[in-house]
């Protein structure tokens, strides 16, 4: 989030960055401090734990300051945060995010149902699990929530589906 923070003040509307590293380096020590409120050390399990009390606690200091309920992503609806790296990932060729949504977008072209199996075979990517996984969620250093599954079948939330088509057409998909 802070990296994101101090990233998006120099990116250019084609979605790439363009800065002078040594500014963005003090930009971004800066914001880690001071470094006892920023770093903690955990492990794997930790970590995922730390990060569900981390959102708990986020919903409860909301619900203290508004009646209103935080709206999390369900299958209708998708976090916008992240969505702005579609843009970039359909210039990314290599990029997992760009290789998983290529897959997809061509299952879905010759009209097969994706299935998570369908959709890793045909994304060919060692890492697939991984990636796949960091595509269903926004949390901490995820790629976004950009698709969910329902009834077996994987399916893309309609605010990504939304910036997807609008930049990988069939020009930048094959």
């Amino acid at each position: 989030m802070l990296i994101e923070n101090v990233l998006a003040k120099h990116e250019q509307d084609d979605g790439l960055i363009d800065c002078d590293l040594k500014h963005v380096e003090q930009a971004l020590m800066e914001a880690h401090q001071p470094l006892e409120e920023t770093f903690i050390f955990l492990c794997s399990p930790c970590h995922r734990a730390y990060d569900a009390e981390t959102h708990k606690r986020r919903i409860r200091k909301h619900t203290q300051k508004t009646s209103e309920p935080l709206k999390v992503a369900d299958s209708s609806s998708t976090p916008a945060g992240k969505l702005k790296r579609i843009k970039g990932w359909s210039k990314k060729h290599s990029q997992n995010p760009h290789r998983i949504i290529v897959a997809f977008l061509k299952l879905e072209s010759e009209e097969q149902e994706v299935t998570r199996a369908a959709l890793k075979a045909k994304a060919n990517l060692d890492e697939f699990e991984g990636a796949y996984a960091s595509l269903k969620t926004d949390a901490g250093n995820s790629y976004g929530d950009i698709f969910y599954e329902e009834a077996g079948l994987v399916r893309m939330h309609p605010a990504a589906r939304a910036e997807v088509t609008k930049y990988f057409d069939e020009a930048k998909t094959s």
